[in-house]
């Protein structure tokens, strides 16, 4: 079988509203680019929401862990990639790449997913289609796949509340997942943003929220340069995420 429709490769530039005052992409622009390069390649092989909505079923983001090594500056021009890396029992395992115009890696990314049955809202068997589409990524070359991260916040130092408003859901009328992260990363001081950068970050996802739901953040500090989020509705876990800072 021909992998080559498994590989998708784009080229981004780094926009004005990419950028933080120091003219370099954001974290969260830069997760949003990873993203939208698996949107464009799930369009591209047609098993996007679109396609899958009819089946009943769903994508669901389980799991993303990220490594930073550089921010590019305003007007940079990425290569942006990314592929399947292997289908497990329930899960099935996504990686991406960003690079400068020198090849240089500047960011990367692994990430589990999971196939919901939409009426259920439970897991869903792969479909044949879908499995034989995946297998073949097995012997691609991997990234490590995200870490375990077992904590439990019991003396937060940062708090902060969110409300889901109408442009921050996605197709699915869901919280876009881009906002898990931004939200969580937005819930420590201004002033630490400015003067650390991110060397990883984790997040693992556990409940769907909706239109209106107050999201209330809590951030604990590990040690100097680590951190521990949660991201709560209703008392229930949302999202867990950890961060380190360089």
């Amino acid at each position: 079988m021909d992998n080559q429709p498994l590989i998708f490769i784009d080229k981004e530039k780094v926009k004005g509203y990419d950028v933080d005052m120091f003219q370099r992409a954001t974290i969260p622009s830069m997760v949003f680019k990873m993203h939208e390069s698996a949107m464009q390649h799930v369009l591209k092989v047609g098993v996007s929401a679109k396609e899958l909505a009819p089946r009943n079923l769903a994508w669901v983001l389980h799991q993303q862990y990220f490594e930073f090594f550089r921010q590019p500056q305003l007007g940079e021009v990425l290569e942006v990639s990314t592929y399947p890396t292997g289908l497990e029992r329930i899960f099935t395992f996504r990686d991406f790449k960003l690079k400068d115009s020198e090849d240089k890696v500047i960011a990367q990314a692994s990430s589990s997913w999971i196939l919901m049955d939409t009426q259920s809202r439970k897991m869903s068997k792969y479909p044949k289609d879908i499995e034989e589409l995946l297998l073949p990524s097995n012997d691609f070359e991997k990234l490590p796949r995200p870490p375990r991260m077992k904590f439990k916040i019991e003396n937060p130092i940062y708090k902060k509340e969110f409300q889901v408003g109408f442009h921050d859901l996605d197709f699915n009328e869901h919280l876009s997942n881009f906002f898990y992260f931004r939200w969580m990363l937005d819930t420590l001081p201004n002033e630490f943003l400015k003067a650390n950068q991110l060397k990883t970050l984790q997040m693992r996802f556990k409940e769907e929220c909706y239109m209106n739901d107050i999201v209330k953040i809590l951030v604990e500090k590990q040690d100097e340069k680590t951190y521990v989020h949660t991201m709560l509705k209703n008392d229930r876990i949302l999202a867990e995420g950890k961060t380190v800072w360089k």
